[in-house]
């Protein structure tokens, strides 16, 4: 396979839009195009995501709701695709669809809504998906999946080994390379807990900056409480999903704090997740390169260089574009799947 245009559509558990870029790419090596963007979902998909998250283990087995929610996402990803083969001289061969993830636990089904025939139908475009359901068909967890891809771009930006990737979307993951051994594993809650707070309690998508948590004392009582879940404790491979620490808000003493103690308690959760996740790894990684959502929030990364003996970039600082890696990373992955390389 020569080095072939593909369109990556990612849409994290974070669920605020879709991130799209075309790569070119053998699934080995790879060239950016330059084409990308994120493309905001409508205001009806944002409202029934709304009404989802507010009670999602009932919803997760409504099949009308479901049904309702795939379309407008798979609706929502053929606008932005048509936008982009409008707005672009670089035409994709093959589009990489992720979906959009609404449940996960490798132990019973991992749920990432998205029509992929439609999407085909309505670009004329041959699509490839499913990545995370196949994964756990092969014996991995389905999360993350990321893996593979940090390591291609470690191999090009070349830090001192072992170093790490540190995603903070949704929920927090972790790629360690050292030279011979890859390891990728969640470490815990990312941004989910966080943003669905300040969603609630301010009518915000997110802590902007962290400036809400930087007004804030956290509660040590409740961090150390809940690093204890048994879930820190499990050996990796491991997945979570952006739920599984909801049962925080219903916590008696996290009820009692002040919205801003909360938010800085929801924030310090995240860091002692990242820290507790890289004590787990084999050597001491000498850099950590953050991605995602957390890394524009100037009072976590303030935190993490604070209590982490690394140095800490954010992706964007050495030419790596964090908001576009996991679209980056899914074009990667289709044209692995094309060659039927496999993703470890």
């Amino acid at each position: 396979m020569k080095l072939t245009n593909i369109l990556g559509l990612m849409s994290g558990t974070s669920m605020d839009g879709i991130d799209a870029c075309i790569l070119k790419t053998d699934g080995n090596n790879f060239e950016r195009t330059g084409i990308d963007l994120i493309f905001p979902y409508s205001s009806e998909t944002n409202i029934m995501f709304k009404t989802f998250e507010k009670n999602p283990r009932l919803l997760i087995n409504d099949y009308n709701f479901l049904k309702k929610l795939e379309l407008l996402i798979t609706h929502d990803h053929i606008l932005c695709v048509k936008h982009i083969l409008k707005n672009s001289a670089i035409k994709p061969k093959y589009i990489g669809f992720h979906g959009q993830t609404i449940f996960h636990d490798p132990k019973k089904r991992t749920i990432q809504l998205g029509n992929a025939q439609l999407l085909a139908n309505q670009t004329k475009i041959k699509v490839i998906h499913n990545f995370r359901g196949n994964d756990i068909k092969n014996g991995g967890h389905g999360a993350p999946i990321a893996p593979i891809y940090h390591k291609a771009l470690m191999e090009r930006v070349k830090p001192i080994l072992p170093s790490c990737f540190v995603n903070i979307g949704g929920v927090s993951n972790i790629t360690y390379w050292d030279g011979n051994i890859l390891i990728g594993f969640d470490v815990g809650p990312g941004n989910a807990l966080i943003d669905y707070f300040v969603k609630t309690k301010y009518d915000l998508k997110c802590d902007f900056n962290g400036k809400i948590a930087n007004l804030g004392l956290p509660d040590k009582s409740i961090i150390n409480r809940f690093i204890k879940n048994n879930f820190f404790n499990q050996p990796y491979p491991k997945s979570l999903d952006k739920f599984h620490f909801d049962y925080i808000f219903k916590e008696h003493s996290f009820k009692n704090l002040n919205n801003i103690d909360a938010v800085c308690t929801l924030t310090h959760f995240t860091i002692q997740s990242i820290i507790y996740g890289i004590n787990q790894l084999p050597q001491k990684s000498n850099n950590l390169i953050i991605s995602g959502g957390g890394q524009h929030n100037q009072y976590l990364m303030k935190k993490l260089k604070e209590n982490i003996n690394s140095i800490i970039y954010k992706s964007d600082e050495i030419n790596i574009p964090g908001d576009m890696i996991e679209a980056e990373m899914i074009a990667y992955l289709t044209a692995r799947s094309l060659r039927k390389l496999n993703f470890t």
